[in-house]
């Protein structure tokens, strides 16, 4: 989600990159009362691709309370694929070649207070380009909404994603009813399922709350739904899974 101000006359863009992660590439603490930082943390490390995002596309609509959740959708020119750890980066420095014009300002905001107060996976880039690690050294509190769409075809349907496995929907594309599964690694809590369009705006939510490991189910009715490409997000123990479904008529 995200806050912005334009004040420039022209193209104005934010870039959006995918790097791989590798061992001490980020700044940290030791500890929480440990105020020195140190190249200790696993971090962004080789730039594999980026994507501009014009600064009009946007969409900060998700602070009106009567308006349902949005998100802005950054679309790359071809899968990025990769073997090991990854981070996603919004750069919005007006220092950045083809970003953001003079005078524009942006600013991401989170979707709720992050319970545990820390965020091991979770990178600020600094002016000196140190990458920190945003937990007791930065003191960030929030969890920011940043998340890529997994693709099936890419993506293997076994693994699980920090405890969670998201299955593909089926049938894809769907007419009427589908099915998603789902499996839990451990007892989580907060676990939630949602369908967004692909502006998104919520077209289905429900919340389960606490739930032990095992394999679940849900019937999706999208007879309703029109004719388009849709994305379906689990959330469990503040971690979430995106991936992408098609409905036809």
């Amino acid at each position: 989600m995200f806050a912005k101000k334009k004040t420039s006359v022209g193209a104005s863009n934010i870039i959006v990159s995918i790097y791989d992660m590798a061992p001490n590439k980020a700044w940290n603490e030791t500890s929480p009362t440990n105020t020195v930082a140190v190249l200790n943390s696993d971090g962004p490390n080789n730039l594999l691709s980026s994507t501009p995002v014009a600064f009009t596309a946007i969409d900060t609509t998700s602070f009106k309370t009567e308006v349902p959740s949005r998100f802005t959708v950054a679309t790359f020119s071809a899968p990025v694929t990769f073997s090991t750890s990854f981070a996603i980066a919004v750069d919005s420095r007006t220092t950045t070649a083809g970003g953001i014009a003079p005078g524009d300002t942006l600013s991401l905001t989170s979707d709720e207070d992050n319970l545990d107060n820390t965020l091991g996976y979770t990178f600020l880039r600094v002016a000196n380009n140190r990458w920190y690690v945003a937990d007791y050294l930065v003191g960030v509190k929030s969890n920011l909404a940043i998340f890529p769409i997994l693709d099936d075809e890419y993506v293997g349907v076994t693994e699980f994603f920090n405890g969670v496995k998201l299955s593909a929907l089926y049938p894809n594309p769907t007419k009427d009813v589908a099915t998603i599964a789902y499996s839990l690694e451990k007892a989580s809590t907060n676990v939630s399922l949602e369908v967004f369009t692909i502006n998104g705006q919520q077209a289905y939510s429900e919340k389960f709350g606490n739930q032990q490991a095992g394999d679940y189910k849900i019937t999706l009715d999208a007879s309703s739904y029109a004719a388009g490409s849709y994305f379906y997000q689990l959330r469990a123990n503040g971690n979430v899974i995106t991936k992408e479904f098609v409905v036809t008529k």
